[in-house]
């Protein structure tokens, strides 16, 4: 999505596997969730940090490496998109204490991860590999990839949630959908944050009329999909 080198897109996938390696041998060790997501945080920071290292090797593709790039892919493994999803619908739901419940939870994870980004950035510095954050929204990379990495990020999602293969495949028809009224609310104008309202709006009422015509609403499965994940952690 963000227009990288091969050899960039092998070192986030290698920096967010270890993070999911950390995350998933301390979930074996029954380590809070909290704890878990800032170790994985802070492996991934670490990892992107020592990632300039290979310039020194006179690889021409490790020369234009981009950590934050790597980081910002991490991130996306650890966010917590499902648990956004059902305080949303419970809080729609009129079930308030639910609510309540799982947003408790979202910014837990999400403070989880920032703190273990911000820990990985200040040992990077001590160890002399400072990497500064960018003050900019990330520049995208070609049309057809970006809509070729939402598709590749929402099946991965899907898969990683233990969707069945209907699931995964209205996920990556619904990214294309999500990622097409960004890019048209950002032609007409739109910053980022309205285009990308703009973009999961559309996607949202495409998904919602696409769960009606199979007889269930995938916001349904989506919390079916957590309650399986709560089974599996516990």
């Amino acid at each position: 999505m963000f227009g990288v080198n091969p050899l960039n897109m092998v070192l986030a996938f290698i920096a967010a596997a270890l993070a999911a390696l950390t995350q998933y041998l301390l979930a074996r060790a029954n380590v809070p969730f909290f704890f878990s997501q800032i170790a994985g945080g802070f492996v991934l920071t670490i990892a992107a940090a020592l990632s300039p290292l290979l310039a020194q090797t006179g690889w021409d593709q490790a020369t234009s490496i981009r950590p934050s790039v790597i980081v910002a892919s991490g991130i996306v493994l650890m966010l917590a998109g499902l648990t956004v999803v059902g305080a949303a619908q419970d809080a729609i739901d009129g079930f308030a204490l639910t609510a309540l419940g799982r947003l408790l939870e979202l910014v837990t994870q999400t403070v989880g991860v920032v703190l273990g980004i911000l820990l990985g950035l200040e040992f990077a510095r001590v160890l002399g590999f400072a990497m500064a954050p960018p003050s900019q929204a990330l520049p995208l990379g070609p049309l057809g990839l970006q809509f070729v990495g939402a598709a590749i990020i929402a099946v991965a999602v899907a898969v990683y949630n233990g969707a069945g293969l209907r699931v995964v495949v209205i996920s990556a028809a619904l990214s294309f959908v999500a990622w097409a009224g960004f890019v048209a609310a950002s032609t007409l104008g739109f910053d980022t944050a309205a285009a990308s309202g703009a973009g999961a709006f559309l996607a949202l009422a495409v998904g919602a009329s696409l769960g009606i015509y199979l007889g269930q609403p995938l916001t349904a499965s989506l919390r079916g999909v957590t309650r399986s994940r709560a089974r599996l952690r516990r």
